[in-house]
């Protein structure tokens, strides 16, 4: 297991599976429940690079193959299954767990 801390939260990666752990604050204001799903389950992985200080960088799973319209932070903060960036350090390391994530699918595709 990998687990990669942010401040809004934890990834936490296992062999076949991501869970997603939100902050004790982000449930509260928005009902929020921690998630856990199958890598063959992930349809695609959007990553948004934040644009500092206007906004923040997130990363998104898609389970229904469905790409969203707009990145909008706004709706992703309220959403299941993003994450949130707060700085570029944190982003460097989503944009690592995105290209792990984007390799498991090849994998799981091709076989």
């Amino acid at each position: 297991m990998h687990e990669l801390k942010l401040s809004d939260g934890c990834i936490r990666m296992y062999q076949s599976s991501i869970k997603l752990i939100h902050s004790v604050t982000k449930k509260k204001r928005h009902a929020l429940e921690d998630v856990t799903f199958l890598f063959k389950e992930i349809h695609h992985v959007e990553l948004y690079k934040p644009f500092w200080p206007f906004s923040n960088g997130y990363i998104r799973f898609s389970l229904d193959g469905s790409h969203h319209s707009k990145k909008n932070i706004r709706i992703a903060d309220k959403e299941s299954f993003p994450m949130l960036c707060y700085s570029m350090q944190e982003y460097k390391r989503l944009k690592r767990i995105k290209r792990f994530i984007e390799t498991e699918l090849e994998i799981l595709h091709s076989g």
